[in-house]
């Protein structure tokens, strides 16, 4: 089997949009799907045939970060707290990285925690 891709969108709403009027199927994250959807959608977890996906934050090597950006990115990471944001932004190598930041367990979220899988 063959998928016949019409069209492709990055945002969300405007794939829910098409779905509501009818035309096909959409593949959202689950980050996009939200408990208010169930009125609408149908929704199949896609966690065994999609791989899991992860969001980087990038900023040039060797730049001082301000408290403003550290607060920003720990918004989205709680997890990582601000000094190993800072130790991690001063390590010279991409290895270094992996190694301060190695042994963290990454969250996974969706955007609807009713979905059945």
């Amino acid at each position: 089997m063959e998928p016949n891709v019409v069209f492709a969108a990055r945002d969300a709403d405007i794939i829910k949009t098409y779905v509501k009027m009818g035309m096909g199927i959409g593949i959202v994250s689950g980050m996009a799907y939200e408990c208010d959807d169930h009125e609408n959608f149908a929704a199949i977890s896609g966690e065994t045939i999609f791989p899991k996906c992860t969001a980087w934050f990038g900023f040039r090597r060797g730049m001082l970060l301000t408290n403003y950006v550290i607060s920003f990115i720990n918004l989205f990471a709680p997890h990582i707290s601000p000094k190993l944001i800072v130790k991690a932004a001063e390590a010279n190598k991409q290895s270094d990285i992996n190694k301060i930041l190695g042994g963290i367990e990454l969250p996974v979220k969706g955007g609807c925690d009713q979905i059945q899988t």
